[in-house]
């Protein structure tokens, strides 16, 4: 049906030429509203020159090409006529149409195709029907346009050889018998992306593919190879090719929540893909994705102004790391003669095949003129086409019985910047006769890498990809009025008052003298305070729709964390220490400038963490700055989440430093047990700090496993912060309280104090009691057992 109503478009075509003031093969060019204009401007380039008024030649064959100068692949149709033309000059320069002592020459006239089904066929016809007697059809470049034509080609016997139609379905001979291409078929290629993606270890991914025949057919393909092998589909969506806007088809690759993307389309729509993820920051260094395309996609179109070819700046540095499959890059050879034609003009992937297409036909023809057939019988030069084996720009050309390239390679492609400009560079190969197409497992034998493929962050490393796990439920952040939320913030709030409450006491007492806070030290106790307050006031980023602002206050909580782990663990080493060097001296301090031993130590430590923290901070928000991003397109406004990738070097030196505190920190507290008596703060730095530590590895564990079930996840992270402040201000601070009101009363009962010498920072600490008060001051956290003639509250 879809044959017949081809035939009949191209009869009307016919009839409508007929039936103009011009005869089919004598027409009067200067009458064809500009046509032949518009092809002299075409192929205006080059050494050759067109002939307008071509004789017909006994001894030229002429080539009839079709390349779309606009439409989706326009940005690259007149690179491609200058592979074509080139090869005409190689030959007509050459021997190899010279046959029984007699000179042949090859001619080239060319159509518009605008890649578009309706024109092109359009544009072939006059080709055909004009006084030229074209003996085969160079192109189309689309699949589809290419089937559009095939009926033509076959309706005047012409052979028709393409460039860089790929689809399978062009393999069907009883369908299309005079289709034939240089070019491997998606059936190839398709199996190589599935292939490719498994080679890098990355088991989930979503795809977006074109509605043509070409996205079609390879994400068919595609799918079927990716179920032998193992590779999960996510998310798949099929866009139309003049599409203008991508940004609904990549929420849905949000919701799918993977990290690898497939785009299977023509260079202009993948130009349109790109654009929109570049503005939901889905593509570039930092966004975390990694994309894999076919050879419509990894081409310098994909990042130029499909209008007059300029490179857009932003994109053009986003979509570095891009990788994917495409026809081998050409022969040095190749190169070194395009450079010499067109100097200064880039190889557009599909050149040499244009090149080769033209070479094929050559080489077919000389074979008839040797065996004295006549090159303008289509059938047979199909057939003669269908025996070459000759070595071109882009390697072996065989043609098998079904018109297609018999020995199918692609090239792998990786986006990198040279010299500051971008160029796709063959990093390896795929050659799927290495390998067999129904195995599961092993597809890296198909593979020869040359080079290491540079990712989107710039490094070499393969990115780390999470397996997305479960689906995420209707709403993925917690409502201020929601029972959990509710829960959190009261809660918190009054963590937060009791924490102030505790500052207070702290400041008023080391104000008024108290021997226990003088000795415990202001600095470490008020920063351990605030960093508790900070603590409780992050529930407040986590609550509530995100917003840029909450999203970027995120990371800079983890200074809460370390401000108070941090002066918990140097606190017991430092009570350690000065035991040690006590029982060694008989002496309670050192002075450093008049200033209690671990007051310095403590603030340098401080600082110390607080600097490496926030470098690590800033290396990971300055160019990933978190940010709200809806994770899905049902339209419910709850599905949002803060979207940030940590840097696997941030993430490791976090974990490290929390390890490492936490064994050695665990250590030092078991020491300062055996080392304080009852109610000493040896003893309570030594219960906190086990009790604290406790409390974060079990929740860390807890939320990792939680992440899909954000209200889950949301109460363990908040829970386990209430916990830990709980275990530091009950076991810390209540006990300080609790020491300095049972010293008061005893002070008061007994009638006799204890005051500070006119030396505080030398530690001469002077009684008036008797032996009894000796024994007051022991039950009371104060050690003066003989040799250890200090307090252990530094």
């Amino acid at each position: 049906m879809e044959r017949g109503y081809v035939y009949f478009v191209c009869l009307v075509v016919i009839l409508l030429c007929f039936a103009g003031s011009n005869t089919v093969r004598g027409m009067d060019w200067e009458d064809d509203g500009g046509m032949i204009e518009n092809y002299k401007r075409a192929v205006s380039f080059g050494p050759s020159t067109f002939c307008q008024t071509l004789p017909q030649l006994e001894n030229t064959f002429v080539l009839g090409g079709l390349y779309p100068q606009a439409g989706s692949l326009g940005v690259n149709g007149l690179n491609r006529m200058k592979g074509a033309q080139l090869a005409v000059d190689i030959v007509n320069n050459s021997t190899l149409l010279k046959i029984n002592n007699v000179s042949y020459t090859l001619s080239l006239i060319f159509g518009d195709s605008n890649s578009n089904v309706i024109t092109a066929p359009n544009a072939l016809l006059p080709l055909i029907l004009a006084n030229y007697s074209i003996v085969g059809i160079i192109g189309e470049g689309s699949s589809a346009v290419s089937q559009a034509v095939a009926p033509i080609s076959q309706f005047f016997q012409l052979p028709q050889i393409s460039y860089s139609s790929t689809s399978a379905s062009l393999s069907a001979k009883a369908s299309y018998p005079y289709f034939t291409r240089v070019v491997s078929s998606d059936s190839v290629q398709g199996q190589a992306l599935a292939d490719l993606v498994r080679y890098y270890n990355f088991t989930q991914i979503s795809v977006i593919y074109t509605n043509d025949l070409y996205g079609a057919g390879i994400y068919s393909v595609f799918k079927q190879r990716a179920q032998q092998i193992g590779l999960e589909i996510l998310s798949f969506d099929q866009v139309d090719v003049s599409i203008i806007d991508a940004t609904s088809v990549l929420n849905n690759v949000r919701a799918a929540r993977t990290r690898v993307v497939a785009v299977f389309s023509l260079v202009n729509t993948a130009s349109v893909v790109f654009q929109s993820a570049l503005r939901l920051s889905m593509l570039g260094k930092n966004s975390g994705y990694v994309w894999v395309g076919s050879d419509g996609m990894v081409q310098s179109g994909s990042y130029t102004n499909s209008t007059n070819g300029a490179v857009i700046p932003d994109l053009a540095v986003a979509e570095l790391g891009l990788i994917g499959t495409s026809p081998p890059v050409p022969s040095d050879e190749f190169t070194a003669l395009w450079n010499t034609y067109y100097p200064g003009t880039p190889i557009n992937i599909y050149s040499p095949y244009s090149y080769d297409c033209v070479m094929t036909y050559a080489h077919a023809i000389a074979a008839m003129l040797t065996d004295n057939q006549d090159p303008r019988n289509g059938s047979l030069l199909l057939n003669y086409i269908k025996s070459v084996n000759f070595t071109g720009a882009t390697g072996t050309v065989v043609i098998d019985s079904s018109g297609d390239r018999a020995v199918p390679n692609y090239g792998i492609l990786n986006l990198v910047n040279i010299n500051n400009t971008n160029v796709f560079v063959q990093v390896g190969a795929y050659r799927p006769s290495f390998i067999n197409s129904n195995a599961t497992t092993n597809v890296n034998s198909a593979f020869a890498f040359n080079s290491r493929v540079i990712w989107p962050s710039g490094s070499v490393q393969i990115p780390n990809i999470p397996i997305v796990q479960g689906d995420l439920p209707d709403t993925v952040w917690i409502e201020w009025g929601s029972p959990v939320g509710i829960a959190m913030l009261v809660l918190n709030g009054l963590m937060a008052l009791a924490t102030i409450c505790v500052l207070v006491y702290v400041v008023v007492a080391w104000a008024v003298g108290s021997l226990i806070m003088r000795e415990s030290g202001l600095l470490y106790n008020v920063v351990i305070l605030t960093g508790i307050l900070v603590s409780c006031a992050a529930v407040t980023f986590w609550t509530g729709e995100p917003n840029p602002g909450v999203c970027a206050a995120r990371p800079w909580w983890a200074l809460c964390f370390w401000i108070i782990y941090i002066n918990l663990f140097g606190k017991i080493v430092f009570v350690v220490f000065q035991h040690f060097y006590n029982k060694e001296k008989s002496t309670m301090h050192i002075n450093f400038g008049r200033t209690p031993v671990g007051m310095i130590q403590m603030a340098v430590l401080n600082v110390i963490i607080i600097v490496l923290e926030l470098t690590l901070l800033v290396a990971w928000t300055a160019g990933d700055r978190p940010k709200p991003e809806i994770t899905a397109t049902s339209g419910n406004d709850n599905q949002k989440l803060c979207s940030s990738h940590i840097p696997p070097l941030w993430y490791t030196l976090q974990y490290t430093m929390v390890g490492i505190v936490l064994v050695v920190g665990i250590i030092m507290a078991g020491i300062n047990t055996r080392l304080s008596t009852m109610w000493a703060e040896g003893i309570t730095l030594g219960v906190a700090f086990t009790g604290v530590s406790l409390v974060v590895v079990a929740t860390l564990i807890a939320t990792h496993s939680l992440v899909s079930t954000p209200v889950a996840s949301y109460a363990v992270l908040f829970s386990g912060i209430l916990i830990a402040n709980a275990v530091i201000l009950v076991v810390v601070y209540g006990t300080k309280m609790v020491n300095e009101v049972q010293h008061f009363y005893r002070r008061k009962t007994r009638g006799s104090g204890v005051t500070v010498g006119k030396d505080l920072a030398g530690a001469q600490l002077e009684y008036d009691s008797d032996e009894r008060e000796t024994r007051t001051a022991q039950n009371s956290g104060v050690d003066l057992a003989a040799g250890d003639d200090g307090l252990d509250m530094i």
